[in-house]
């Protein structure tokens, strides 16, 4: 139902939206922690998703051992995702980012590139869900955007938006700005004229940064593409496009997306 009415002894409603609708499905049950004789083992029987505190490669031996009891009590470990619980912090200055992480270099702290790295080395260790502690910053790094944001936010015709999946609140960059407006002249030519601005604020921001040194490139190639792929492959949509057209053709798109079909070489 859309509406409700509802008279019970404290409260009354009268056709009160319902939404958003209760879950149809079974909900998830996350399981926090590492101990590898009961928590791991209680993840085993009961939980879907893991959630551990932990850099890359401690993760990778946490899920050894899950992957053992898994085998004895007869559960898939495929069907259990991945998280961690991760410390985040922009910090520009190299000296100070490190003095914060205090030794523990898996954190999320430091220059933007630093966070993007750190999320890397989780991906490539199997993460598909991450649980950022946000450490409070300081006001100037958010000053970039803090004025093209503001122009939108303060525009009538537009509603900001923040996706519910949290796939998507990871996998987008921390500079997108997400509205949602009707589709009129005005709104669209007011999202091409920000559009256009925060691409020449990039491109300006490319100029200024160091040229990669040459045999760096390969590697950094790598793993972009690396990243593209993950993003590509683990995207929850995926299971409704399969649904609608198959699993080879939702492939296709998937690898078209990523770049896995790619015929032009690659740009020096």
């Amino acid at each position: 139902e859309r509406f409700v009415d509802f008279e019970g002894k404290y409260y009354t409603l009268k056709q009160a939206p319902f939404a958003p609708k209760g879950v149809k499905r079974k909900i998830p049950v996350m399981v926090g922690g590492t101990g590898p004789k009961r928590t791991l083992r209680t993840l085993a029987m009961y939980g879907d998703i893991m959630n551990a505190i932990c850099g890359p490669e401690d993760l990778k031996r946490h899920w050894s051992i899950l992957e053992s009891h898994c085998e004895a009590v007869g559960r898939d470990p495929s069907e259990i995702k991945r998280s961690v619980h991760v410390p985040m912090r922009i910090i520009r200055d190299d000296q100070e980012a490190e003095h914060v992480r205090r030794g523990n270099t898996w954190t999320m702290i430091g220059s933007p590139q630093y966070v993007i790295d750190r999320c890397g080395a989780f991906i490539e260790a199997g993460v598909d869900e991450f649980c950022l502690q946000s450490i409070q910053q300081k006001p100037d790094v958010y000053a970039e955007l803090n004025e093209e944001h503001l122009r939108l936010n303060d525009n009538p015709n537009l509603t900001s938006f923040i996706s519910r999946s949290l796939y998507m609140r990871v996998t987008q960059t921390q500079a997108s700005l997400c509205f949602t407006a009707p589709d009129n002249p005005e709104n669209m030519q007011t999202l091409r004229d920000s559009s256009r601005k925060l691409v020449d604020q990039w491109l300006a921001n490319v100029e200024k940064s160091a040229i990669l040194p040459e045999d760096e490139r390969p590697a950094q190639a790598a793993r972009d593409e690396h990243i593209r792929r993950q993003i590509a492959l683990r995207d929850p949509m995926n299971a409704m496009v399969e649904r609608m057209y198959g699993k080879e053709l939702t492939a296709k798109l998937a690898d078209a997306l990523w770049g896995g079909r790619r015929v032009l070489p690659r740009p020096q």
